[in-house]
């Protein structure tokens, strides 16, 4: 560390001392004024500090120190005492020692006068007493400025007019070599407590060495918690250099000689020895104190070594100190290492094979001899041997070449300490699962992004099938650089775990090819930071619908996802990665790693920036099926409005989605408009989710440039009621409403017929739609209103009309108009184009008023 902060450390520690002291006298004043120093020290040394975990330090013990000045402060309030009347007799009486020339003891009180202000700038709510301060402030700090200049003392502090905690501004390097975001180093922070410890990703300029001439180190958070079986036969707390007196050495020379014995977690025991076989040495180093558990008798209540060596029962509490899926990546250095482990076994089963039950075990080495799989396999109990094939009881394993090769005098003795043979295929028969911990030096690039997966608890009656639904999930785009050659690509999801507990997170990860059609092209330029590089222009893309993924994991409760793919030559080169869960019931933190043999990057998917949803239903009179029906516009249709204008159609990009709990296929069709939608055409449609699909669906929205559009959500068959969720989510501003049906509010009447007389008596708005039904094909059809003469006979061209004839099987409208009074009346004809077919109409009238419709002959 620099001298400075040392000076700091030194300074802060007085500090306490003293306010310990002026505790015992209950000098609550100076009490005020040391805590007030302590916290301002202790932020000075955060802002100089550069390792992480010092910093996360150094906020817990701000926040402690505000807290207790905070209480002192209101205190003072209780007891009467002024501070505002002590800080102005401070400057009163550092004037009076200026003038006498007491430069020294001038000072002093100015910067007692100032440290009083500071804390009531901090303490302080009412705004005339803010006010009082500040200029107090002022006045004391040009005095104190000028002062200092007379006796040339040291660089007067400055005050701090922050009220908040220290912020970290310089944040560790992690695998990749960047600077963490503010996102990605809250999720760090948030998660690096664990089982009430702070835990922290290392970084390099963490180590603190101390040599032999230090005072020995205690861990301030206390001595860990022990098992009930261990507490059971506790003694006491004791120096590892007081346990092993002779002989002692701090690495052990063989993994055979590390021991579980009472410790209850074996995968952190079996973790020790494939590392010790794997590695010469540790390259993370923790920071702990040597107090180890032993028992009554004296022997040692946690995992050790035969050979007195001093790191095993250091690291194992180092781990335990730690979240476990972080130090493992420090202590290997081989290529890959294996733990397997076993499930629940019975105990006619356990005797018979040899097994322990739910238990881990280390994998000492792998071999192939003549055709055989072979693993060599260590009991962290050292006791209890595999009995089955390939175990020294199997004599039809042991020929002369096979004990030869793997001398198997020496394994029978390896067996009396818990060392076995196993066949794989006997693994793959009782062992539960098989571990496998790849060292990330194999790949030249890697990243790695840190995340939180929010959980939504807005309930909403309708259940995310999540399956279907991963527009919400957490997704990232990669985009491999160099695509001349094939690159292997691994990608690791890692859950953040804080405390023990049952893992019922089910997780799985997908990855998608940008060539897949459900894949949504995302406004946000991909920006490598090689800017000579030909991903610039490529966008990144969000993954709407669980389709067919390039490749993917199945789900499981694992705390890590580890899915590999290889990219192709001449390949695009650019995917989504998509985190999936089941049923989530939490928010949950993750770090996703990637490691390639080519130059990558990746970036996370970000959400769009506005996003509302409504829920509806499907009933009686808004549920007319397909596009196919004659009833398909009277299904739900909403308005979307973009309140932002758009400069070009790259402007824009989005999506709707709609949700059913019930089994119908559903679909999304987007058109023009904003307004109902009273014929269906390729002209008028902007987008459509495609083909009808069960429970959920999605349409895309990007690049149009329309600012207004009408969404009408359908089932394939008519009247198949039941509710649904329609969102929308874009990255305009945009407003999103229900439209009312067509005729919503009028009086209606069903017509089938030829001609008919209309008579209104006073104005009033119609609307009516005809179209054909019964077996006869579809055909443009048309409907008009004439005015009538005395003899009923129409006159002139149409008053009103449906327009051109139109095919669609919704027929034709006559749109909203207002039908004046006539002396006469009016006639209403329907009509086809083909005058030699004859077909069934259907007509729906609609009136604000009443209207009078008679059917009559046509002569």
């Amino acid at each position: 560390m620099e001298d400075s902060l040392l000076k700091i450390y030194r300074k802060v520690q007085k500090q306490i001392e003293a306010l310990a002291s002026y505790q015992s006298q209950k000098d609550t004043l100076q009490a005020l004024k040391a805590l007030h120093l302590i916290v301002t020290g202790f932020q000075s040394a955060a802002a100089k500090e550069t390792g992480l975990s010092q910093k996360i330090s150094l906020e817990r013990k701000i926040k402690e120190y505000s807290a207790f000045r905070r209480t002192t402060f209101k205190s003072l309030s209780e007891n009467d005492i002024d501070l505002i009347s002590v800080c102005e007799n401070l400057i009163l009486s550092a004037k009076r020692e200026e003038e006498s020339g007491k430069f020294d003891l001038a000072l002093d009180d100015y910067l007692s006068a100032l440290d009083f202000l500071e804390i009531l700038l901090i303490e302080t709510k009412t705004n005339s007493q803010l006010k009082t301060i500040t200029n107090m402030i002022k006045g004391a700090l040009f005095s104190a400025e000028n002062l200092k200049k007379q006796i040339s003392e040291k660089p007067l502090k400055e005050i701090t007019n922050t009220l908040s905690s220290v912020s970290i501004t310089k944040t560790p390097q992690d695998i990749c070599h960047r600077k963490l975001p503010d996102d990605e180093l809250s999720v760090i922070m948030n998660t690096s407590y664990v089982n009430g410890l702070v835990v922290l990703p290392w970084d390099i300029k963490d180590s603190i060495c101390y040599s032999e001439s230090e005072k020995s180190f205690h861990d301030p958070d206390g001595k860990i918690k022990l098992s009930e079986l261990q507490e059971n036969s506790f003694g006491s707390w004791q120096r590892v250099s007081s346990v092993f007196k002779d002989n002692l050495v701090f690495f052990p020379r063989c993994s055979t000689n590390i021991v579980q014995d009472i410790v209850t977690d074996c995968s952190v025991v079996v973790s020790l020895i494939v590392c010790i076989e794997n590695v010469n040495r540790f390259d993370k180093p923790v920071e702990i104190d040597d107090y180890v558990p032993v028992s009554l008798s004296g022997k040692l209540m946690c995992t050790y070594s035969t050979d007195n060596s001093l790191w095993v029962p250091l690291v194992e509490k180092a781990i335990k100190d730690q979240t476990w899926n972080r130090i493992l990546d420090g202590f290997t250095s081989g290529n890959l290492l294996v733990t397997i482990a076993t499930g629940e076994i019975g105990r006619p089963d356990r005797e018979s094979l040899g097994l322990v039950s739910s238990h881990a075990y280390a994998v000492l080495d792998i071999i192939e001899l003549d055709g055989t799989r072979l693993l060599k396999v260590k009991n962290p109990w050292s006791h209890v041997s595999w009995k089955g094939t390939c175990s020294i009881f199997d004599d039809n394993f042991w020929s002369k070449d096979t004990s030869k090769t793997l001398d198997f005098k020496s394994c029978k003795a390896d067996s009396e300490i818990g060392i076995f043979w196993i066949d794989f295929n006997s693994v793959l028969k009782h062992f539960e699962a098989i571990h496998l911990n790849w060292d990330p030096h194999l790949f030249l690039f890697n990243d790695v992004i840190h995340f939180q997966w929010k959980f939504d608890s807005s309930s909403d009656g309708l259940k995310k099938n999540e399956s279907l639904d991963i527009s919400n999930s957490p997704q990232f785009c990669l985009a491999v650089k160099n695509r001349s050659r094939k690159t292997n690509v691994w990608v690791l999801l890692s859950k953040h775990s804080s405390t023990i507990e049952s893992n019922n997170d089910y997780l799985a990860l997908h990855v998608y090819k940008n060539e897949n059609s459900l894949v949504r092209k995302n406004s946000i330029d991909l920006s490598p930071r090689d800017e000579n590089s030909d991903l610039m222009n490529l966008n990144r893309f969000r993954i709407l619908e669980a389709s067919q993924p390039y490749v993917t994991t199945d789900y499981i409760n694992s705390s890590r996802l580890l899915l590999r793919f290889e990219v192709q030559e001449n390949d695009s080169g650019v995917y989504s990665i998509v985190a999936s869960q089941r049923n989530q019931i939490q928010d949950l933190n993750f770090s996703l790693f990637v490691f390639s043999e080519s130059e990558f990057e990746l970036n996370k998917i970000p959400e769009y920036s506005y996003s509302e949803c409504i829920n509806s239903s499907w009933t009686n009179n808004l549920a007319g099926g397909n596009s196919a029906s004659p009833e398909y516009l009277n299904n739900p249709q909403f308005s979307l409005v973009i309140s932002d204008n758009l400069a070009s159609p790259s402007d824009l990009c989005g999506y709707v989605s709609l949700t059913t709990s019930y089994k119908f296929p559903i679909q999304i069709r987007i058109f023009k408009s904003g307004y109902l939608i009273s014929t269906v055409s390729s002209v008028n449609t902007v987008s459509h989710s495609g083909n009808y699909r069960t429970y959920y669906c999605t349409a895309k929205l990007d690049g149009s440039q329309e600012q207004a559009y009408t969404i009408l959500v359908s089932t394939f068959e008519p009247l198949m009621f039941g509710p649904f969720k329609l969102s929308v989510k874009l990255n305009k501003k945009f407003s999103l409403n229900i439209l009312s049906r067509e005729g919503a509010g009028m009086r209606h009447k069903v017509i089938m017929g030829e001609c008919y007389s209309v008579n209104v008596s006073f104005p009033t708005i119609i609307t009516a739609r005809i179209y054909t039904t019964g077996d006869t094909p579809k055909q443009s059809v048309n409907l008009s209103l004439f005015i009538a003469n005395e003899n009923e006979e129409p006159v002139g061209h149409p008053a009103v009309s449906t327009g051109p004839y139109i095919d669609s099987p919704q027929g034709a409208v006559i749109n909203k108009t207002l039908l004046k009074p006539q002396k006469y009346g009016y006639i209403m004809y329907p009509s086809i184009w083909e005058n030699d077919i004859s077909c069934k109409y259907t007509i729906d009238f609609y009136s604000e008023f009443p209207v009078e419709i008679e059917s009559r002959s046509i002569e």
